[in-house]
C-alpha cells in the first residue's frame, strides 16, 4: 500500500529559523578531553610513542590522503580537578554552566572522554538509593552514570563517541576490594553494556565505542602492575604503559569511528535538508527534504525542554516506504512558550527507529531587545547568531575585527518582531577574534566571538 504523505502549507507570521543541509557524514575529526592521566597515555610521556604518532601510522596504512585523514585534539577538559563520572554526568545534562560540552558537540564529529584514576577508589557495589548522593563510588551509581550519558549520546548521532573505562590505582594507592569493584564495573562497561545486554539500555547505541583502558593496563589483581606506573604510590601511567595503549588506542577508536561512519551511509533516510522555524508565538513549522527512503514508515516529531525528556507531539507524518525520488515534508504544531529542543524520529516498516539532531527554538515573543552568545563559540567555520526583537526594528547588525575594521555587514533591514538565528560562514576570514554589533532602534549591544581553524 502506498503510504500518504502529509504536507501542510502554512503562511509564516514570525520566524526565528534554525535549518542544517545532511551530506556525507564523516567522523575523522575528535577531540580528547582529558586530565592528568589521559595527558600521560596521550604521550610521548618521556618515551618514543604517543597517539598522535599512532595516528599518523594509522593513516599511513590506510592509505589516507589529507583531505580524508583521520585527527585528534586533546585538552586538559573539563576545567578544575574533577573528571569523575559524577561530573560528566552533570555536563552531558547541561547542568554545569562553566563547563558547557556544546561547543565541542558542533565542532568535532568525534568525541572523547575519561575519568581519571581516582575513580577506581570504590565504595561498594551499592543500591539505587545512592543517587541520592551523585559522587558516591559505588559500582550501582558508576552504572546509572553511564546510562545517562549513553542516553544523550544516543540522542546525538551526528556525533560519534568513545568513553574510556576506570584507570586502575597501583597497590599502594588501593585495596582489594577497591581494585575488584572497578575490575567487576569495567567488566559490566564492555562486556555488557557495550555488547546490548544491560536490561537499562537494552541495544547500544551505534555511535558509542566504549575503550577499555582499564583491563589494556591492569592485572589479574585489577590493579596497576608497578612496571606501568610512575612508582609505587603515583598511578598515574608511565611511557611503558604509554606504549602499550597508544597504538592500540589509534587503531580501535578510529576503526570503530569509521564503522559508524559507514554505517550512517546505510541509514534508511538521506536528508537534503531540516528547518525548524517558529509560525506565530505558539507553533512550529517544520519542513525537511529527503534525497531518498528505504522502508520509510514516517516520522514522528519529538519536543524535549531540556534535550533529555523527549515527548512526540502531533501525529505520525507518513513517509514514502523506499524511493529515490526526493520528498519534501511540512508540518506545524503547537508548542508552549519557552526554549524548546525538537528532533524527528524516523520510523521504518519493521519499527526501527532512528534519531536525528535536535534544534533549539525560542517559542514566545521576546520581552526585550537581546543579543545573545553566539554559538558555538569558539567556532569553525560556522556559527549562529541568536536576537530577538521585541518590537519591529530597522536592524543592522555587523562584524568587526579585533582592530575595529567591519569585516562584513550580516544584516541591514527591517525585520519584525520575535527571534531571529543568524547563520555565519567564516571560512573567509583568518583564525582570530571578532566583535558583532547588533544596532534595533535605540538597542545597542556588542559580543566577542572567536573563529579557531
Amino acid at each position: 500500500m502506498r503510504l500518504k504523505r502529509l504536507s501542510l502549507s502554512v503562511v509564516i507570521l514570525s520566524i526565528a529559523a534554525t535549518s542544517f543541509s545532511f551530506g556525507q557524514t564523516r567522523f575523522r575529526s575528535g577531540i580528547f578531553l582529558h586530565h592528568s592521566t589521559g595527558a600521560c597515555i596521550w604521550g610521548p610521556n618521556g618515551g618514543q610513542v604517543s597517539v598522535p604518532a599512532e595516528i599518523a601510522k594509522y593513516n599511513l596504512l590506510h592509505s589516507f590522503p589529507a583531505s580524508d585523514s583521520v585527527k585528534m585534539a586533546e585538552t586538559w577538559w573539563p576545567s578544575g580537578n574533577d573528571n569523575e563520572w559524577a561530573n560528566w554526568h552533570i555536563i552531558f545534562d547541561n547542568g554545569d554552566s562553566s563547563n558547557d560540552i556544546r561547543p565541542f558537540l558542533a565542532s568535532y564529529p568525534l568525541i572523547m572522554i575519561k575519568s581519571c584514576f581516582p575513580s577506581s577508589s570504590m565504595s561498594g557495589i551499592g543500591s539505587s538509593a545512592d543517587s541520592l548522593n551523585p559522587t558516591i563510588k559505588s559500582v550501582a551509581n558508576y552504572k546509572w552514570h553511564w546510562r545517562s550519558l549513553v542516553s544523550v549520546m544516543k540522542g546525538r548521532p551526528k556525533n560519534f563517541f568513545v568513553i574510556w573505562t576506570n584507570a586502575p590505582l597501583v597497590a599502594g594507592a588501593t585495596n582489594a576490594s577497591e581494585a575488584a569493584l572497578s575490575n567487576a564495573f569495567c567488566r559490566w562497561a564492555k562486556d555488557t553494556l557495550a555488547v546490548g545486554l544491560d536490561p537499562s539500555v537494552g541495544p547500544f547505541p551505534k555511535n558509542i565505542f566504549v575503550f577499555d583502558f582499564f583491563h589494556l593496563l591492569a592485572g589479574v589483581d585489577g590493579m596497576l602492575p608497578l612496571q606501568l606506573a610512575t612508582n609505587s604510590t603515583d598511578s598515574h601511567p608511565n611511557a611503558a604503559a604509554t606504549a602499550l595503549v597508544a597504538p592500540q588506542l589509534a587503531k580501535q577508536v578510529f576503526d570503530a569511528a569509521l564503522a559508524y561512519e559507514a554505517l550512517t551511509d546505510l541509514l534508511p533516510i538521506q536528508f537534503a535538508s531540516f528547518i525548524v522555524q517558529k509560525y506565530g508565538t505558539n507553533s512550529i513549522q517544520l519542513t525537511w527534504t529527503t534525497v531518498s527512503e528505504i522502508n520509510n514508515y514516517g516520522f514522528y516529531v519529538q519536543v524535549s525542554p531540556n534535550e533529555k525528556d523527549w515527548a512526540n507531539v502531533g501525529e505520525l507524518v507518513h513517509g514514502h516506504g523506499t524511493t529515490l525520488t526526493p520528498q519534501e515534508y511540512s508540518v506545524t504544531l503547537p508548542v508552549a512558550d519557552g526554549s524548546r529542543w525538537v528532533r524527528l524520529m524516523q520510523v521504518d516498516l519493521d519499527g526501527t527507529r532512528t534519531l536525528y539532531d535536535p534544534q533549539l527554538i525560542q517559542m514566545g515573543p521576546p520581552a526585550q531587545f537581546a543579543l545573545e552568545q553566539n554559538y558555538p563559540n569558539p567556532f569553525n567555520p560556522s556559527t549562529t547568531i541568536r536576537y530577538g526583537l521585541r518590537a519591529r526594528s530597522n536592524v543592522r547588525l555587523t562584524m568587526f575585527n579585533s582592530v575595529g575594521q567591519e569585516v562584513a555587514t550580516l544584516v541591514n533591514e527591517i525585520q519584525e518582531e520575535g527571534y531571529h538565528d543568524l547563520h555565519f560562514n567564516g571560512s573567509r576570514l583568518a583564525s582570530g577574534v571578532y566583535f558583532y554589533r547588533i544596532q534595533a532602534g535605540d538597542y545597542v549591544a556588542t559580543k566577542k566571538l572567536l573563529l579557531m581553524k
